[in-house]
C-alpha cells in the first residue's frame, strides 16, 4: 500500500468506512422505504420526526458499537479511539446523527423533485385522456346531429320531387350551403356565433318551403359586434323539434318564435317557442326526446356550470329557455 500502508492497514480502513456508509445507507432506505410513506404521506408530521429521531439514535449508537468493540483505530485515525473517550461517546453518536441528517434531507429533496415530476407527468396523462374522451364524446353527440339533420331535409326534399316541385332545385342548393358548413365549417370546439346564426337563417329558410304559409315564423336576433363565439350546431335540435311538433297541430294557429341575444356582460340567452298537440294516450312521439337530451349533455359537456336549460310544455306551448355563459 501506498504511504507505508500495510494491505492489513488498508482492508481495516475500508472496513471502517464501510460500516460508516452502511448506517447512512441504513437511514436514507428507512427514510424513504418506510418513513416517508407512512408518515409524510399521510401527513403525520410529529410521528415522522419521533420516528427518525429514534431510527437515527439507534443506527448511530448500533454504528458507534461495531466500531468500537470490532474494529482497531485505523492507522490515519491513531488516537482516534482516545479522543472519543475523552470527548464521550455521546458526542461521536450526536455528530453521526447530525451526518444522518444531512443525507436524508438530500435524498428527500431529490425524492420529492423525482416524486413531484412523476406526478405532474401522470396528470398531464390524465388531462390528456379526460380531453380525449371529452372529444371523442363531443364529437359522437355532434355526429347524431348530422344523420338525423340530413334524414328530415332529404325526406322533405323527396316529397317535393314527388310532385315535382319548382322548389325542389331551390331547396338542394339550400341543402348544399347547410351541408358545407356542417362538414367544413363545425370541425373546432367553437365557431363565430355569426356564422351559426347565419345558418339558422338559412335553416329556416329551407324549412318555410315545406311548411304551410300560415304557420308563422319568426326569428329575432339581439347580438353587438364582439366576435363571440360559441359551440357549432347547438340550436339546431331545438329547430328540428320546433319544426317537427309546431307546424302539423290539431288546433289554434301554428306558429314558431325564437329570440337570440346576447348581453353586454356576454350572456347569451335563447328563446323558442311554438305550440304542440297534447299528446294522445299511449303515443309516445312526444316533443322533446334525443334532440333535446342531445343538447343537454353537450351543455354538460362544453359549458359546465355555466348555463341554464328550461323546458316549459303547458296549455299546448312548448318553450325552451337557454341560458349560456359566454365568458
Amino acid at each position: 500500500m501506498s504511504r507505508g500502508i500495510s494491505e492489513g492497514e488498508g482492508l481495516t480502513v475500508a472496513l471502517f468506512e464501510l460500516v460508516h456508509l452502511s448506517g447512512l445507507v441504513m437511514a436514507v432506505y428507512l427514510n424513504l422505504r418506510i418513513l416517508i410513506p407512512r408518515y409524510i404521506d399521510q401527513k403525520k408530521y410529529l410521528q415522522y420526526t419521533i420516528m427518525l429521531l429514534a431510527a437515527t439514535l439507534l443506527i448511530s449508537i448500533m454504528i458507534n458499537f461495531i466500531i468500537e468493540v470490532f474494529l482497531p483505530d485505523p492507522p490515519l485515525f491513531k488516537g482516534a479511539r482516545r479522543h472519543r473517550i475523552n470527548k464521550g461517546i455521546e458526542f461521536f453518536v450526536f455528530m453521526y446523527m447530525m451526518v444522518q441528517f444531512f443525507f436524508v434531507a438530500v435524498t428527500s429533496f431529490l425524492h420529492y423533485i423525482k416524486e413531484s415530476a412523476r406526478l405532474n407527468e401522470i396528470a398531464l396523462r390524465v388531462k390528456d385522456l379526460e380531453s380525449s374522451k371529452l372529444q371523442t364524446e363531443l364529437d359522437s353527440l355532434k355526429a347524431q346531429i348530422n344523420p338525423h339533420f340530413l334524414f328530415n331535409t332529404l325526406n322533405n326534399i323527396y316529397s317535393h320531387s314527388l310532385f315535382k316541385s319548382e322548389q325542389t332545385p331551390e331547396m338542394i342548393l339550400k341543402l348544399s350551403g347547410l351541408m358545407n358548413y356542417m362538414i367544413y365549417e363545425c370541425q373546432d370546439a367553437r365557431v363565430p356565433l355569426s356564422k351559426e346564426i347565419e345558418f339558422i337563417k338559412n335553416f329556416m329558410a329551407l324549412e318555410k318551403v315545406r311548411i304551410d304559409e300560415s304557420v308563422k315564423i319568426s326569428l329575432n336576433i339581439t347580438i353587438p359586434e364582439n366576435g363571440h363565439e360559441v359551440a357549432p350546431l347547438l340550436f339546431i335540435p331545438l329547430l328540428e323539434n320546433a319544426f317537427k311538433y309546431g307546424v302539423n297541430i290539431r288546433e289554434g294557429s301554428p306558429y314558431i318564435n325564437m329570440d337570440l341575444s346576447v348581453s353586454e356582460n356576454d350572456i347569451l340567452e335563447m328563446v323558442i317557442e311554438n305550440l304542440f298537440d297534447e299528446p294522445i294516450a299511449g303515443q309516445e312521439d312526444v316533443p322533446g326526446g334525443i334532440g333535446l337530451e342531445n343538447v343537454r349533455k353537450r351543455l354538460e359537456l362544453i359549458y359546465p356550470g355555466k348555463h341554464e336549460m328550461e323546458i316549459v310544455d303547458k296549455d299546448g306551448k312548448f318553450r325552451v329557455n337557454l341560458r349560456i355563459d359566454l365568458r
